[in-house]
């Protein structure tokens, strides 16, 4: 089943978007493998005890990664992942909630105001 984001700009616009909700047991991660099984939009949730979440970019379709704070529905902060070749390419992060949107979005990140789970 898919999760149901609500990103709520500061306009107050909305947006609704269904994201394949995938829990990260491991601590590393193949992005293209992820999008070609489940689609371009993902809602990752690091589940793994490790303190990072090594998620590699290589290959994987142009997208922009949301990192959210989950408790207080804001976006803490974001990465692009724009691949023109085949060169490597890996996030490193701490975040446990992680949205990723293929690229072009409808909206401006400095725009947005919160960011809700609907269902999960």
């Amino acid at each position: 089943m898919k999760t149901i984001l609500r990103i709520t700009l500061l306009n107050g616009a909305m947006h609704e978007l269904q994201a394949h909700p995938i829990n990260l047991d491991h601590h590393s991660v193949s992005l293209q493998e992820l999008q070609k099984e489940f689609g371009t939009t993902l809602f990752l949730k690091k589940t793994h005890p490790n303190l990072n979440t090594l998620i590699d970019a290589t290959q994987a379709s142009d997208s922009v990664v949301l990192y959210i704070d989950e408790k207080e529905a804001k976006l803490k902060g974001a990465s692009y992942i724009v691949n023109p070749g085949n060169a490597s390419f890996v996030l490193q992060t701490i975040e446990e909630n992680i949205l990723i949107l293929p690229l072009p979005i409808s909206f401006k990140l400095q725009e947005i105001e919160f960011i809700n789970p609907i269902n999960q």
